[in-house]
């Protein structure tokens, strides 16, 4: 019987990737945002994948970006540091088009009502990308058009005592 030597299949995976070890000072809450993205990538699941291709290309908010809102409402975002800033609506709404095509009926306790399904057919009112231009949009127009990481929605709407929307804490990429 021999010890040692080269055996098949023994020994650490030859990896697909080839990783060099980096060092970066962040701070521990930097970390905390840091470490769950990366183990994502590092698993190369389509949610890694996805983040990896998006940011490759991903624009960098800097402090000349213009931000055009395209909604039919200002919208207030209340920041981390208690202030608030308001975007104006501009006055050119982004729109899509849809279409309901009824497929059926259903009559339930006797009130009969169509089932459908509705079509998205058109986007309207959205510019060409530019740069450092950012354009606040309604969800179903970010929604049809995935690829453009220049369209925000508001998110994480705060509401007053009567239930109002009143601002959002952050704008989001769909």
């Amino acid at each position: 019987m021999s010890w040692g030597g080269v055996r098949e299949g023994a020994g650490r995976p030859k990896a697909t990737v080839e990783r060099k070890y980096r060092s970066i000072y962040v701070s521990k809450e930097e970390w905390s945002i840091m470490k769950p993205v990366i183990n994502l990538i590092k698993k190369d699941n389509k949610i890694g994948r996805d983040l990896l291709k998006r940011n490759k290309e991903h624009k960098i908010m800097v402090k000349d970006a213009r931000f055009i809102n395209l909604t039919d409402k200002d919208i207030t975002i209340y920041g981390k540091n208690h202030t608030t800033i308001t975007f104006p609506k501009s006055g050119t709404v982004a729109f899509v088009k849809q279409q309901d095509n009824i497929l059926d009926e259903a009559c339930v306790d006797g009130c009969l009502f169509d089932i459908g399904k509705r079509i998205y057919t058109e986007v309207g009112n959205v510019p060409k990308p530019e740069e450092n231009i950012f354009y606040i949009v309604p969800v179903v127009v970010a929604q049809q058009l995935p690829e453009r990481d220049d369209l925000l929605v508001a998110s994480n709407a705060i509401k007053n005592e009567n239930g109002e929307i009143v601002g959002f804490t952050s704008l989001n990429i769909i």
